[in-house]
């Protein structure tokens, strides 16, 4: 008889548990916006360093890798992309003034637009000056965002900005920051995969 004067309330307490664990949604963990913004800051602040990894790039009709060596001192940048199989390396530098293409087949180009003079001598183009700030895991200011998705623990997850998407894959701590080491960038016919293997912050001078 106490068995069953207690059966009664103590199901219908266990109905009303049970009720409550599938009405009530799982919530997820916020995103930092705290450290998203400190690393914004810190991020803004690295404007000397060099880098070296791999480079992979795939068109429509066509797809091969390549080492990269960037270099960045302020506003001004050199990237060094050297092919294997004897294709030869391609060198870009420049500022947001004036830049020039050493090819392959050693011609030097210079041009104000570094976006008009890859694509009229590669036949491709990669936007570099949004790439100095998507490197560092940052969206470039100068450009719309069409969307954003941040992770934990404040970084960077994927940026859309004027019809280019860049996903990160990868972050490796870097001293006190942490620096994207895997991201792809797509654009229509375009991917392009970077592999970063060593950064290097190098002093102001």
């Amino acid at each position: 008889m106490l068995l069953h004067k207690f059966r009664t309330p103590l199901i219908a307490l266990l109905l009303m548990w049970l009720s409550g664990c599938a009405t009530t949604p799982r919530v997820p963990q916020p995103v930092n916006e705290q450290l998203w913004k400190q690393q914004q800051q810190q991020l803004g602040q690295l404007t000397h360093w060099q880098l070296a990894g791999r480079i992979s790039i795939q068109l429509e009709k066509e797809a091969w890798s390549a080492s990269l060596y960037w270099t960045q001192e302020g506003d001004n940048y050199t990237l060094r992309i050297v092919a294997p199989l004897g294709r030869g390396t391609i060198e870009i530098s420049g500022n947001k003034d004036s830049v020039k293409l050493h090819t392959a087949d050693n011609r030097l180009l210079e041009d104000k637009d570094v976006d008009i003079l890859m694509q009229q001598n590669l036949g491709w183009k990669i936007p570099v000056a949004a790439l100095i700030y998507w490197i560092r895991g940052l969206p470039d200011p100068q450009m719309a965002i069409s969307q954003i998705q941040l992770e934990q623990p404040g970084h960077l997850a994927s940026i859309n900005q004027s019809g280019w998407n860049v996903s990160y894959e990868q972050y490796t701590r870097v001293g006190a920051l942490e620096l994207p080491s895997r991201m792809t960038i797509v654009r229509e016919q375009l991917k392009l995969r970077l592999s970063i293997n060593k950064w290097t912050m190098t002093d102001e001078s």
